[in-house]
């Protein structure tokens, strides 16, 4: 799953890569060290061509829709395996496409002990950079607003140790055909299902993000690992 992500990037470099307009958004973008849900994050949306693209803030967490259980809160992930068959998610997936952009994710791995305790990890590119996550939104059913869900896919083998779950990290030649209103359902589910982790890299951070109140470069913080032989790459 996802369910904290970091985008520390500064608006000019984000509005760069992703073809937004960067003015609009000044006034509510900062650097982040520790996205959770339930907080409005930056995405793009608009359709395919760069000069269609947006930016805008949604709120992290898919609003449950008509005839969802009572009390059902929001989603904050949806599985790209199933997104496109399952009634929640159904016409956003077809409708309501994003590209969320982050510079690294967070996963827990749980040590042993009483209580046991989660160490987290920041997963980056090798390389370091901004990257995109698929994501589909909605407005909510009741009042303003509208919230999104982040994609996610299996594990690759050397990450499973930490998490059975990643987000779908979108390549930049398949941006367009994400954001595309004309782009066919085939060609959405082939294109989650072509995409395949490039490498990054995992490394123990300090426990201060497991706060979500806290959101500031402490939480990226380097720390002890958790267990010495959990791979670099995947």
């Amino acid at each position: 799953m996802c369910g904290r992500y970091t985008l520390a990037t500064e608006l000019d470099t984000v509005a760069d890569l992703f073809s937004l307009d960067a003015g609009p958004l000044a006034a509510d973008y900062r650097p982040r060290w520790n996205v959770a849900p339930g907080q409005d994050v930056l995405v793009a949306t608009g359709d395919g061509a760069e000069a269609e693209r947006q930016g805008c803030f949604l709120r992290w967490g898919f609003p449950a829709g008509p005839g969802a259980p009572p009390g059902r809160g929001p989603w904050i992930n949806a599985r790209s395996e199933s997104v496109g068959g399952r009634p929640a998610f159904r016409e956003s997936f077809r409708r309501r496409r994003c590209l969320v952009p982050a510079d690294g994710f967070f996963e827990w791995a749980v040590l042993p002990g009483r209580p046991p305790a989660r160490q987290p990890y920041l997963v980056r590119p090798a390389e370091r950079g901004l990257f995109a996550m698929a994501g589909i939104w909605r407005p909510a059913a009741i009042g303003p607003g509208r919230g999104l869900a982040v994609l996610t896919q299996a594990a690759p083998p050397p990450l499973a140790w930490l998490h059975d779950r990643v987000p779908v990290v979108l390549p930049p030649e398949a941006w367009g055909a994400w954001l595309s209103a004309d782009a066919p359902e085939g060609l959405l589910i082939s294109t989650l299902a072509a995409v395949e982790p490039s490498e990054f890299v995992a490394r123990a951070v300090s426990r201060a993000v497991n706060n979500a109140r806290f959101d500031g470069p402490e939480c990226v913080a380097e720390a002890a690992p958790a267990r010495q032989e959990q791979p670099s790459l995947f």
